[in-house]
């Protein structure tokens, strides 16, 4: 699907670039929907359906991600937490002592996946907001077509 948007009105046109333009805060969709769609008479319901498709797509996306993020991080954070018991205690789940090269090895793992985990953490909550954004401009443009008469 093509996310470019054009609106135009009386004296000119805009372009919007729907993947660019998005996320924003929800006055700043309200504004694009005062300015820019209300002025555009001729397509301003089929814009406002294009926009509400191209939230609900992101909404979609955004939940998928976050659950498969969410998932990805519960799992490496129990395997850290396994390597930290390892590297604190020096020893295997079953009592046997760790060489020291193993010791090394998996200190490097467990901070490879600190580093990971705090990257998963960081997408899971990303994917939260945009989930939360979304679901705010689905609703504005779901008013605003209702206005519309839609």
């Amino acid at each position: 699907m093509d996310n470019i948007i054009r609106i135009t009105w009386g004296t000119g046109h805009m372009r919007i670039d729907l993947d660019k333009f998005f996320p924003v805060t929800q006055a700043d969709l309200k504004k694009l929907l005062k300015k820019g769609v209300a002025h555009d008479w001729e397509y301003g319901d089929e814009l406002l359906e294009r926009l509400l498709n191209f939230f609900q797509e992101k909404l979609k996306f955004n939940t998928v991600c976050f659950e498969d993020s969410g998932r990805e991080y519960l799992n490496i954070k129990e395997k850290n937490t396994d390597l930290e018991r390892l590297v604190l205690y020096m020893k295997r789940p079953n009592g046997l002592p760790l060489t020291k090269d193993e010791h090394k090895q998996a200190k490097a793992d467990l901070k490879k996946g600190k580093s990971e985990e705090r990257r998963l953490l960081s997408v899971t909550k990303e994917s939260q907001r945009a989930i939360k954004s979304f679901e705010g401009h689905i609703t504005i443009v779901q008013a605003e077509i209702t206005k519309w008469g839609g």
